[in-house]
């Protein structure tokens, strides 16, 4: 092969870098949500059918709390869903929820019954800044971390250590 030759682009590359870029979605998350939309679809004694979601218009708020159960189950240490049948991951839920919402939406199929916009976003813009300038002004205490977390392995850190670590981690 003569590495001093052009060679011109396949255009198949050429078109393909214009597409959704699907795989860069990792496999774990299409298998957690297919574990969670088998088992609504198939698994249980009384399914649901397969993309039976499409069937009828969904509430926003139903997946909303769905998800937020599913992350706290697993926030709480539940790592497999206690009522799943086929021991689902508890994660898979929210994966499977999230689908169903995006789909509904996509489709013109959600009803949107989430509540009023509220002030969220401007709260924690607000919290975060004031955790912000706090940590920032522990900058000139070297001993902060240490004081705060205890000791990090066999050495303390200091803020600027604990920072820098953050960095590259």
């Amino acid at each position: 092969m003569d590495n001093n030759k052009v060679i011109p682009p396949n255009p198949k590359q050429l078109q393909g870098d214009y597409k959704v870029p699907l795989h860069l979605v990792p496999p774990g998350l299409t298998i957690y949500a297919a574990m969670a939309l088998g088992e609504g679809g198939l698994w249980k004694a009384t399914p649901y059918g397969p993309y039976n979601f499409r069937d009828s218009r969904v509430e926003v708020m139903t997946y909303i709390g769905g998800m937020m159960r599913h992350l706290q189950d697993f926030l709480d240490g539940y790592d497999t869903d206690p009522d799943s049948p086929v021991n689902k991951p508890s994660l898979a839920g929210v994966a499977g929820s999230l689908a169903i919402l995006i789909d509904a939406i996509e489709n013109g199929n959600a009803i949107d019954n989430r509540p009023k916009k509220g002030n969220a976003r401007a709260m924690m813009d607000r919290f975060e800044g004031e955790i912000r300038a706090h940590l920032n002004s522990k900058q000139a205490d070297d001993t902060y971390i240490a004081e705060t977390f205890g000791p990090l392995g066999s050495a303390e850190l200091t803020y600027a250590e604990w920072t820098e670590a953050r960095k590259s981690s």
